[in-house]
């Protein structure tokens, strides 16, 4: 069913500045994991009409996504990872499962020797196993007597490489708003909160 005041009949300015806010404060946020540049940072409207296989949340009247992405294999290099702090143990884990892989394949090789550390770092990266995705994301939930709410969500997914499960680690806060002056006042408190948990 069509969903009056949802997210597209925003007035554009609204719109624009928390896009523009959302785009700005994940790269800001993220500066500090210098992450590699593995596929343009992504902006994607939050389907929320109900189709045949799929049915949209009561609660759901559209909003943005956006997102960006790192190697796993970069942060074993560098020792820079997220604040979510399972992130880092999942990245440990992928290189643990190297380890023996490789142990048990090649047990002819030294652990020191540049052969064996180059066939795990392929093992870790082979065919994007290790690609992390980072996602902000603004969630409409509609307009009652003048007010505005919405949630704002932070998440980072481990799930390599198809990344289906959307919202591991995810920190989730609710934001309320009538003016636009109100949402500036409002949404980059929200982000700077979700985003700090996890990135």
């Amino acid at each position: 069913m069509y969903k009056e005041k949802a997210y597209p009949q925003l007035p554009e300015d609204i719109r624009e500045y928390i896009e523009t806010t959302l785009v700005e404060t994940m790269a800001d946020d993220t500066s500090h994991l210098e992450l590699p540049d593995i596929d343009t940072q992504y902006i994607e409207q939050i389907e929320y009409k109900s189709r045949d296989g799929f049915i949209a949340d009561p609660s759901n009247y559209g909003g943005v996504t956006i997102g960006s992405s790192s190697y796993g294999g970069f942060m074993l290099g560098t020792g820079i990872f997220p604040s979510e702090p399972r992130v880092k143990r999942d990245v440990l884990d992928w290189q643990d499962q190297a380890h023996e892989a490789i142990k048990e394949e090649h047990p002819e090789l030294s652990t020191d020797s540049e052969e064996y550390l180059d066939l795990v770092d392929e093992y870790i990266t082979i065919d994007g196993s290790d690609v992390i995705n980072f996602e902000a994301r603004f969630l409409y939930h509609g307009e009652e007597n003048g007010i505005h709410t919405a949630s704002v969500s932070a998440s980072v997914n481990t799930e390599s490489p198809y990344h289906r499960s959307q919202y591991d680690y995810a920190q989730e806060v609710e934001i309320e708003w009538r003016t636009l002056e109100d949402l500036k006042r409002e949404l980059p408190k929200a982000i700077e909160e979700v985003n700090g948990k996890i990135f």
